[in-house]
């Protein structure tokens, strides 16, 4: 059976840390993919495919999903360009306090925050005190729209210094912002560090997630299941991309070298 490859990016940067990929990278990575006659879906052209096991089983066409985690701001600097330069779509899971904190703070002082380029670790620590210098605004997600689809990271990544909410009352407040700021429904969910149970599978459920996503070793193939969609987090490096390209072509070869993804 064919497998749909998910690749995962945090940072589009020029930085040496295990969450960023350099910009010159990145952009090969892309034009290998576009060169190789890969077809980038959104996310719920990934979902339709996914279940249509009989047309991807026959078709010859390559596909893949790229989604990005967090929306930081080199997002918005540094990969959108590229992204648009060759008309990749990709999906991009948000924690939705993040952007609403950042957008408010942009309307407060719109002149005054520039970039930030700090490590991870530091960016979220900025998260409290200055949003808008880390992550992306509601109006810089709406500029990327026709290329961008949208997925939720919950309200609150579970990290708020805010009023900590429910699970059922953060996941609805996550739809709900989406929807108003980007005129989506979204149905997709990230889960925050990969974190969750049966519970909260079936309260995402109840509030009409269907598509669920963790950082794993796993296979995307065709079926009618959602709830562990696999995705690689990709490093710096094309040779990184060609590997799991390799490994992941089918099931029999993943079986055989997983090991050295």
């Amino acid at each position: 059976m064919k497998n749909i490859p998910i690749i995962g990016y945090q940072h589009i940067r020029d930085r040496a840390e295990s969450q960023s990929v350099s910009v010159g990278e990145f952009e090969r990575q892309i034009a290998y993919l576009k060169k190789r006659g890969y077809e980038f879906l959104s996310l719920d052209e990934y979902v339709a495919l996914k279940c249509d096991t009989k047309s991807l089983e026959s078709s010859r066409q390559r596909y893949v999903l790229i989604l990005f985690e967090g929306a930081w701001r080199d997002f918005y600097t540094n990969a959108v360009p590229i992204l648009q330069h060759y008309w990749a779509k990709v999906g991009v899971f948000i924690a939705t306090e993040w952007i609403d904190e950042a957008s408010k703070q942009e309307q407060q002082n719109p002149m005054g925050i520039q970039d930030a380029n700090v490590a991870h670790n530091e960016a979220m620590l900025a998260l409290s005190e200055n949003p808008r210098s880390v992550v992306c605004t509601w109006e810089e997600l709406a500029r990327a729209k026709d290329f961008v689809s949208i997925g939720s990271m919950t309200h609150t990544y579970q990290l708020s210094n805010y009023v900590a909410k429910p699970w059922h009352e953060d996941l609805q407040l996550s739809k709900d912002l989406i929807s108003q700021h980007l005129g989506v429904r979204t149905t997709h969910l990230l889960w925050p560090r990969g974190e969750y149970d049966a519970t909260l599978l079936r309260t995402a459920k109840k509030m009409e997630f269907n598509a669920f996503y963790l950082k794993q070793t796993g296979l995307n193939l065709q079926d009618s299941v959602l709830e562990e969609n696999s995705y690689y987090p990709m490093r710096d490096g094309l040779w990184h991309l060609k590997k799991f390209l390799f490994v992941c072509e089918n099931s029999f070869r993943y079986k055989a070298l997983k090991a050295f993804l």
